[in-house]
């Protein structure tokens, strides 16, 4: 009985301690989250797994503490996203908080003179 006792110590005393340094890490966590299966223009084909990995993700940061913005098909234009960014994110960071921008959809690379670009396509 012992022995079984101080294996759940062992056990339990490192996960409490990741938890606790991961809530020391960072004053605040936010992300914001976009998920685009359904595009209007001819050119970009539907996806079929976008939105679910968006809404996937975002299920699991909030699990992990996160304060999470959410924008999807239709939702996610360029100026939703960059308000959602500019106008309700960053007013609110400090130094000690941390940002993670996901984003399932299209993509496209351009050449800008020598050098490529990589680009996301709300």
């Amino acid at each position: 009985m012992f022995c079984r006792m101080a294996l759940m110590f062992i056990l339990a005393v490192p996960c409490s301690l990741v938890a606790q340094a991961r809530d020391q890490l960072f004053a605040k966590s936010y992300a914001v989250v976009i998920g685009i299966n359904d595009y209007t223009h001819p050119k970009w084909p539907k996806l079929n797994y976008a939105l679910k990995d968006a809404q996937g993700f975002s299920a699991f940061l909030r699990e992990q503490g996160f304060e999470v913005i959410e924008l999807y098909e239709d939702e996610a234009t360029k100026s939703a996203i960059l308000s959602s960014i500019e106008d309700k994110l960053v007013p609110r960071l400090t130094a000690d908080d941390r940002v993670v921008v996901f984003f399932a959809g299209h993509g496209e690379t351009r050449a800008v003179g020598s050098v490529d670009r990589g680009y996301l396509v709300p």
